[in-house]
């Protein structure tokens, strides 16, 4: 869950930072691409923000410590081994120690959280707009209106209300025509007509909804609020554009005069969920979009067809590399460790790291004094404190135990077993108490465990 969460965090920065470069560079393309180019390609900042990608370059594989099978029994473990203790990491700042260490013990916690937020909000969403639904189809009365047949052939309800100062479509699968209950001109019913069968021709309800779950799930950044505005805002603008693109001027102006009596009165903002006109605050610039609208030639919308999806691609690719390096971070500094586990939890696993000293270690046996009796068996283990570390446990760590008792393997084959993370907690609880005498090899890579191997010692 963890690393769901940070995941999601890294995609939110990439997003963000590719709106802020589609903010800053709109000066550009708004003269370069059309409206429709400005509307969709904040799908792609949605789409690269709940989508978190990982990818991860190939790297050299870390040699196992070599395994000697040979017949040997639990209980003939030497009873002299010392309680295990920490070997502290060099080279690493004690505040990035910190800071990880924070990061282990309180990210499930913050995952949860942010879980559990995001349900709670997306709920509301729904329960308010399902609450919209219930009160608008109350207060309104459906009516037959064939003109909408010459627009669209989907099955489209159309109902009136006094309740409501613009037109809107309502409803992802069975779409329904909100009318104000006013008088209007057959040519303001077709305008309205040619507005919202746009939208529903260009699936914005399906897109709206879309932007409503990615700010569910990114509800601790302040700039999905301010790109779903904006979005809001480019759906309208190149509605506009896509109804105006064929009529003459005369067309527009009656277009325009149409859009300025449904909003005249209307000072509601835009109707979540709905294909609701936005409010007079961006009366402006739609009528100075439409009214400086300029035919974008064929060989433009090539080249911006072909930059969002590049824009897409690079930003994807991007937010991967971060992920696989954040989820593989310090696997290019890959230590091995000797350590006692002392605990699994979640994905989390508590070491008490120690110290493995073997014959050959002539410079460490003199400076800590061992003598031959400390290496009767070979090799001594060396722990001078109590305290413990944490490290993540992922989808991709490898288990490798030896099979003391025969529960994973039939008596007589070889008892090195490669299991997953179910196998190794059942294996621990094998033990007494949990917490086996002689520690385990395992392989750190940053804050994450990539291999756990217990080696038969002599």
């Amino acid at each position: 869950m963890a690393q769901i969460f940070a995941a999601f965090l890294i995609t939110s920065a990439i997003g963000t930072l590719l709106a802020i470069i589609l903010t800053l560079i709109r000066s550009l393309t708004r003269k370069l691409f059309s409206g429709t180019w400005h509307y969709y390609i904040w799908l792609a900042v949605l789409i690269v923000m709940i989508l978190p990608i990982r990818l991860e370059l190939p790297e050299p594989s870390l040699n196992e410590p070599q395994i000697s099978y040979n017949e040997i029994e639990i209980n003939d473990i030497s009873e002299n081994t010392k309680a295990p203790t920490i070997k502290k990491e060099e080279g690493k700042p004690s505040a990035i120690r910190s800071a990880q260490s924070f990061f282990i013990k309180n990210g499930t916690l913050f995952a949860f959280i942010w879980l559990i937020c995001a349900v709670i909000l997306f709920l509301i969403k729904l329960i308010r707009y399902r609450s919209f639904l219930k009160r608008i189809y109350k207060n309104s009365e459906e009516i037959s209106c064939p003109e909408v047949r010459s627009y669209t052939k989907r099955k489209i309800r159309t109902r009136v209300s006094d309740k409501i100062c613009s037109p809107f479509i309502v409803g992802l699968i069975k779409p329904t025509l909100m009318l104000p209950k006013k008088d209007m001109t057959p040519l303001q019913l077709n305008n309205i007509l040619a507005h919202e069968m746009t939208h529903l021709r260009r699936n914005d309800i399906l897109y709206k909804w879309f932007c409503i779950i990615v700010k569910s799930i990114h509800w601790f950044n302040p700039a999905i609020y301010l790109i779903c505005e904006q979005i809001n805002i480019d759906c309208e603008i190149s509605c506009d554009l896509a109804v105006v693109r064929v009529m003459d001027e005369q067309q527009e102006k009656n277009y325009i005069e149409t859009i300025l009596s449904l909003l005249s009165q209307n000072n509601s903002k835009s109707i979540p969920m709905t294909t609701g006109m936005t409010g007079k605050e961006t009366l402006k610039r739609r009528f100075i979009m439409v009214k400086n609208k300029a035919k974008i030639s064929k060989k433009a919308a090539i080249i911006s067809t072909v930059l969002a999806v590049l824009i897409l691609l690079a930003a994807l690719l991007a937010s991967g590399i971060l992920n696989g390096a954040f989820g593989s971070a310090g696997d290019e500094n890959k230590t091995e460790i000797c350590a006692l586990v002392k605990e699994i939890k979640d994905d989390m696993i508590v070491l008490d790291i120690v110290e493995y000293i073997t014959a050959e270690d002539t410079e460490r046996i003199a400076e800590l004094s061992l003598t031959e009796s400390d290496l009767i068996n070979g090799y001594y283990i060396h722990n001078d404190g109590t305290e413990t570390e944490e490290y993540f446990l992922t989808d991709s760590t490898i288990y490798s135990f030896i099979d003391w008792k025969n529960d994973f393997v039939k008596e007589g084959e070889d008892r090195h077993f490669l299991g997953n993370k179910a196998d190794f907690v059942k294996y621990m609880n094998t033990y007494e108490n949990a917490q086996p005498k002689m520690p385990f090899f395992i392989v750190v890579s940053g804050n994450k465990i990539v291999s756990i191997t217990e080696n038969i010692m002599m």
